[in-house]
């Protein structure tokens, strides 16, 4: 009678184990036809794969990257990303985060915020960055349109991120559809423009120095800007060292191109 049941219940296990890896296939199957009719929409590559979220490989005037979606983004629930490499670099950290996210977005440490002076603009987003000259240039009237019609297309809110040779435009939402993965990367793509654009015209601003005298300095963090001191984590395949609470905000290591969902404690 053991011997049976016990039969039985690994027979249920592997039927259990089969229908999902079926239905992990077809979810897979149904993402990557979407992503590569978006990608031929957009007149860009789609990259599929049947054991990672497929992705559109982007480019555009000042900037490449990829428009993919992810299961722990900054809401916790899954997001899709525009993720840019812009070509001109700068020491300027900016987010931009829909009023609808703030709220779920505890114990992260952000530069000081700024108005825009757009009434509408500021009801609606909160605006963090470490020089409020150069993100009020960067965040133009242009730019703040571009980011309130993304905001209208995709409610359920909106974040933008300018840090060290990163652009991220993202909405927490794992679209699956090639219209809404092609009116996301459209939108997306226009707001990544306009900030690679501004990025470059960046140069005239005069950035707070550093100094050179003294000990180092502590190392930034990639996505809030601050000094990384005391506790942090670290991711573990590049080693880029971040504030725990911003790796919780970014979803996994914010160094372009790294990827990497495992940290480790930072030394030190």
């Amino acid at each position: 009678m053991i011997e049976t049941a016990a039969l039985t219940t690994l027979v249920f296990l592997g039927i259990g184990f089969a229908l999902s890896a079926v239905l992990v296939f077809l979810r897979a199957s149904s993402l990557n036809r979407a992503y590569s009719e978006a990608a031929r929409r957009l007149g860009f590559e789609a990259r599929t794969s049947l054991v990672s979220f497929p992705s559109i490989a982007v480019r555009a005037h000042g900037f490449e990257g990829s428009v993919s979606g992810r299961f722990a983004g900054t809401y916790g629930a899954g997001a899709t990303r525009l993720s840019a490499k812009p070509e001109s670099a700068s020491p300027l950290f900016m987010h931009v985060t829909g009023r609808t996210a703030v709220g779920t977005i505890k114990g992260l440490i952000l530069p000081g915020r700024i108005a825009t002076r757009d009434a509408q603009f500021d009801s609606a987003y909160q605006v963090r960055g470490s020089d409020e000259e150069a993100c009020l240039s960067l965040l133009d009237a242009d730019a703040r349109a571009a980011v309130a019609d993304l905001g209208l297309s995709f409610q359920a809110g909106v974040r933008v991120s300018v840090c060290p040779g990163h652009i991220t435009v993202e909405t927490p939402a794992l679209l699956d559809s090639a219209e809404e993965i092609e009116t996301f990367a459209g939108k997306a793509l226009s707001i990544a423009s306009r900030l690679a654009s501004g990025l470059a015209n960046l140069g005239g601003i005069a950035f707070a120095p550093s100094g050179n005298e003294g000990p180092p300095e502590a190392p930034r963090c990639q996505v809030c800007g601050g000094e990384v001191a005391g506790e942090a984590v670290e991711c573990r395949k590049c080693r880029t060292p971040v504030h725990g609470e911003c790796w919780d905000f970014a979803g996994g290591c914010p160094a372009f191109g790294c990827g990497s969902r495992k940290r480790a404690k930072r030394a030190g």
